[in-house]
Parts: structure tokens; C-alpha cells; sequence
């Protein structure tokens, strides 16, 4: 339980922290409040966390003190530096230093040190169109990299071909684990991702793929998983989403193939519902017992927004931990946000992907583009709907705008088929 909390927190507030520098559009909370609620509505427990910034919007502090956490940003130039402690009674119990070092806007160095000073670290290389074409891992103190994967792009950036290797324990000559060929249609969605693992020896030991299917309108309907067994591609599993009549997700259905009855057996269920003011969003989380759809242990979280789009609360729903089915009393944890400053927004369709940034705006021949994604698409749209441009990119790219007439443009950022924000570009 925890853990699950600190995540939670963690992902509301900290959408930010991966880039090294202010996040100037995004309203600042200064405490969040959070309560469990017990099956009689009965608060058994309080707790207050606490954010600090810098004068210039970076943040700079967090503190859980109901569980011993501290957090801390440091900013030096194109590097952040942010550490994570667990204090046990005059002591450490964790400690975790991660240094992010930036270049042009993407990553370029990522080093992590324990409580023991034994540190890692993650290297990345770019081509000259700003897609990632190299990334390296290795313990600090080895002079070689242990792994590596390479990225090769054809098809006009339409497929993707990422492939891992190794040199563990093999005299350093590097050894193919995994190809993974990503295609991608004319919009840049995903069509087909195929895997294919290799042992150390250099065999194939096994080939499987991944389909997706969308509606007319570009919504992803549905992904499906096969493996190739003896020269035939067979069913493994899938994931089905369905949509209300406004085009919003309503639903999403997971399950395996079951080859006696030659049919997908579902047994996961989500359902998304959305008030009619777009602020009040819930999900429920479902499993099958024989025919019927029963609550998952963790069974619904409700997010709020305020009238002026700002997160303003999240309730966690838990079936009690001795007990999954019936009626088994439930746990509720609830979040409220306290705020610095009003915020400015651009649309309520930007709420997911406060870490998302696309400037200076107005512009005038150029637009930055920058996202803490790998493999990352944006695609702009005029405001007739017409495509104007898709491009991959991996955390930032620039993109030049002289021959754009002037006007309002409208973005999208995608990671893989999951859209994390949308908004209003403006051309000067």
C-alpha cells in the first residue's frame, strides 16, 4: 500500500522532473492532503505532503513525511540532478541519486547511484533528424558498455527496427539478444510491432507479433497478440477497446485465446465514464470469476478536475486485502490539491500531458517540440482537419515553419497508440 500511494502522488505531481527546466504553463501544488477512508466512511488515517519550488518554477523539494521521503532537484545548466531518501530512525534505509545531462533539449546521459555508491549509466546518440540511433548501458565503474541498442529507420521513418545486444561473460564481442521491427502507417500510428529473441548462441528461439486495428476515425480498436509455432502464426492474446458515442474510451477488454472453443477468453475489464463537464473521471476495474465480472482488488480511482482544469482531486477505491469478492469492505485514499498561483491552460485536452511542451507559441518559422518520450510522434493539423505534418522523435525536435501560412495550428503527442496531449500552436 505504500508503495501504491507514493506512485500515485508521485505520478499526479512530478510529470515535470525529467526535464531540466521550469514548468512555467503548470499550476504548482504546495500540499497534498491525503486521507483513508474506511468501508463506514470513517477516516482511519491523515497525511500531508509538501512541495517546494524555486523562484523560477523548477521544483526543488518534496517531502512525505508520513512515510519518511525526502526528494530533491538540483538544476546546473543542461544537467538535473534529483535524489530520493527513505529515513529510517538516524539513518538511511535508501538513497537513490539519478543525474539527467541534456543536450539540445534531449537526453544525453543518465547515471544512477545507490546508498552503496555503486552507480549505472544510460547513454544516448541521435541522428541528424533528432531520432535516437544509439543507446548504451553500463556499470560506472567498467570501462565498456554491457548492452546496447541500435535503431535503424526506413521507409521514410515509417518502420523502426530496434535491436539489443550484449557482451556479458562473452569476451566483448556482442551477441544479438532482440529485433523488434516497429511499422508505422501514413498518420504514424502503429500497425504491427514484430519480436524476434535469439539465445546466446545466436539462435532464433522465438518470433511473436503484435497487430492493431482502429477505426476510420484513427481510434485504436484493438491489438493483437501472435506467436509463430511451426511456420503458423497462432493466437496468444488481446486487448479490445471500445468507445461511447462521443468517440471517448468507455471501455477496454484483455483476455488470452483459448484453442479448444477457437475463441478470445476475456478476463480483465476496465470501464471509463466521463461526467458530462468533462472534470470528473472515473475507471473500474474489473476480473472474471466463471461468468461473472467481479471487482478487482484495486477496483476504481476517480480523478477531479476544478472548473478552472486544475487537478484537484483523486479518490483510490481498494477491496480489503484478506478479502477479494462479496462483500468485502473497501479502502478508500483520497488526494486533495492545494495550489500556488492560478494557472494558465491551453485546453482541458492537455491535462494528461503536463510534461509536454511545444514552443515558443506564438512562434513564427520554427516550433519546439520536446516530451519525456522515446520514440515519440507529434502530428499537426491544420484547422480544417488536414494533416500538415507527423514526425518521430525521441524526447525533442525542431521543426521548421517558414512555407506554414499564418494562423492557429492544432498538435497532437502520441506514445505508441496512446495520445498524451493535444493543444493550439499559433503562427505569427
Amino acid at each position: 500500500m505504500k508503495k501504491v500511494i507514493i506512485t500515485t502522488i508521485m505520478g499526479m505531481l512530478l510529470a515535470c522532473m525529467a526535464q531540466a527546466q521550469p514548468c512555467s504553463q503548470i499550476a504548482q501544488p504546495t500540499h497534498v492532503v491525503g486521507k483513508r477512508i474506511n468501508a463506514d466512511g470513517e477516516v482511519t488515517r491523515e497525511f500531508v505532503s509538501n512541495f517546494t519550488y524555486a523562484e523560477d518554477g523548477k521544483l526543488t523539494r518534496y517531502r512525505f513525511p508520513e512515510y519518511n521521503i525526502d526528494g530533491r532537484f538540483e538544476y546546473s545548466g543542461d544537467t538535473l540532478t534529483r535524489e530520493y531518501i527513505v529515513h529510517g530512525e538516524g539513518y538511511h534505509l535508501q538513497t537513490e541519486s539519478t543525474r539527467y545531462t541534456y543536450e539540445n533539449g534531449r537526453i544525453k546521459l543518465i547515471r544512477i547511484c545507490d546508498l552503496w555508491d555503486d552507480c549505472e549509466q544510460w547513454q544516448y546518440t541521435y541522428d541528424e533528424y533528432g531520432r535516437i540511433a544509439l543507446k548504451q548501458w553500463k556499470y560506472d565503474d567498467h570501462d565498456d558498455y554491457h548492452e546496447h541498442w541500435t535503431y535503424e529507420y526506413e521507409n521514410g521513418g515509417r518502420t523502426r527496427i530496434e535491436s539489443y545486444w550484449t557482451s556479458w561473460d562473452l569476451d566483448g564481442s556482442w551477441v544479438l539478444r532482440q529485433r523488434k521491427t516497429n511499422t508505422y502507417d501514413e498518420d504514424y500510428k502503429t500497425v504491427t510491432v514484430l519480436t524476434e529473441n535469439y539465445s546466446t548462441d545466436g539462435e532464433l528461439t522465438s518470433t511473436k507479433l503484435i497487430t492493431c486495428h482502429y477505426t476510420e476515425d484513427g481510434r485504436l480498436l484493438d491489438n493483437v497478440h501472435q506467436t509463430l509455432v511451426d511456420g503458423e502464426w497462432v493466437n496468444t492474446a488481446i486487448v479490445q477497446i471500445g468507445y461511447d458515442e462521443a468517440g471517448r474510451r468507455s471501455e477496454q477488454l484483455s483476455g488470452t485465446w483459448d484453442a479448444e472453443s477457437g475463441d478470445w477468453n476475456f478476463t480483465k475489464k476496465d470501464t471509463y465514464e466521463t461526467s458530462e463537464d468533462g472534470l470528473t473521471y472515473t475507471v473500474s476495474f474489473y476480473k472474471k470469476s466463471g461468468d461473472e465480472w467481479v471487482w478487482d482488488k484495486f477496483n476504481k480511482q476517480t480523478v477531479l478536475f476544478g472548473s478552472n482544469l486544475r487537478l484537484q482531486q483523486k479518490m483510490l477505491n481498494y477491496m480489503a486485502w484478506h478479502e477479494l469478492y462479496g462483500d468485502a469492505a473497501v479502502n478508500q485514499i483520497e488526494f486533495t490539491l492545494e495550489y500556488t498561483e492560478e494557472p494558465t491552460y491551453m485546453g482541458a485536452d492537455e491535462r494528461q500531458g503536463l510534461a509536454i511542451s511545444v514552443f515558443p507559441n506564438p512562434g513564427n518559422n520554427r516550433m519546439t517540440v520536446q516530451a519525456p518520450i522515446e520514440n515519440a510522434v507529434v502530428r499537426i493539423y491544420d484547422l480544417q482537419g488536414k494533416m500538415v505534418l507527423a514526425r518521430h522523435f525521441d524526447f525533442s525536435t525542431e521543426i521548421g515553419t517558414e512555407g506554414w501560412p499564418s494562423g492557429m495550428y492544432l498538435w497532437e503527442i502520441w506514445d505508441g497508440n496512446q495520445k498524451e496531449a493535444s493543444g493550439k500552436w499559433i503562427k505569427e
